[in-house]
């Protein structure tokens, strides 16, 4: 039974918006430029349904993501991706380039991809472990070059049969001169409902 003023998507959010804060201080230093990520919105759903709505999206060409595994207290599967056309703008950024220049996911755009990835990924790290004391440790993330689809699935595909749930944070890229889209997708592990419902129970006690 929920305790009064338990709110579990109150904790979502805060962890989200926490998350893409801390997350955003560090994209500014790794495109050397004025950016932010702002919180569309962020949520608990059914991962079926989410497969499914993935699935049926309309996304222009292939994307490249990054599919990161973090261990600790409260463990789960992290997926950032975006268009393979805003990835390259962003390799360009990264590495001081002309816009333009990067044409093919090569090994720099990997390696852009990846390093934002786990820019994020250890953004959400920071926020558990400074605001919630809960322990959280990224592992070397792993690129991923199709269609959406067939990311996702892969995302997935090990703890589907573990899980129904999982912690969807739609976000933006602001970058001066520049509008990007991304997405981020958290998959929660066994035990880590356990430890954000706990968050909820102590943080919005009486809310």
């Amino acid at each position: 039974m929920q305790t009064p003023g338990f709110r579990p998507e109150k904790a979502v959010e805060l962890i989200a918006q926490l998350s893409i804060d801390r997350a955003s201080q560090l994209l500014s230093k790794l495109v050397k430029t004025g950016a932010r990520i702002s919180l569309e919105k962020a949520y608990v759903t059914d991962l079926s349904e989410t497969t499914a709505r993935i699935n049926g999206e309309e996304v222009q060409g292939e994307v490249i993501g990054a599919i990161i595994d973090v261990t600790g207290d409260a463990p789960f599967k992290f997926l950032f991706y975006a268009e393979a056309s805003s990835c390259l703008l962003l390799t360009d950024l990264i590495l001081q380039r002309k816009v333009g220049t990067a044409k093919e996911c090569d090994i720099y755009v990997q390696s852009s991809v990846q390093e934002i990835g786990n820019i994020l990924a250890s953004g959400v790290c920071g926020v558990f472990a400074a605001d919630f004391d809960i322990r959280m440790r990224p592992t070397p993330p792993k690129v991923v070059h199709d269609f959406l689809g067939t990311v996702f699935q892969e995302f997935v595909m090990e703890t589907a049969a573990e899980t129904d749930q999982v912690l969807i944070i739609e976000s933006r890229f602001h970058l001066d001169r520049y509008n990007l889209s991304c997405n981020m997708f958290i998959l929660p592990l066994p035990g880590t409902e356990e430890v954000i419902n706990n968050i909820c129970k102590t943080k919005f006690k009486g809310e």
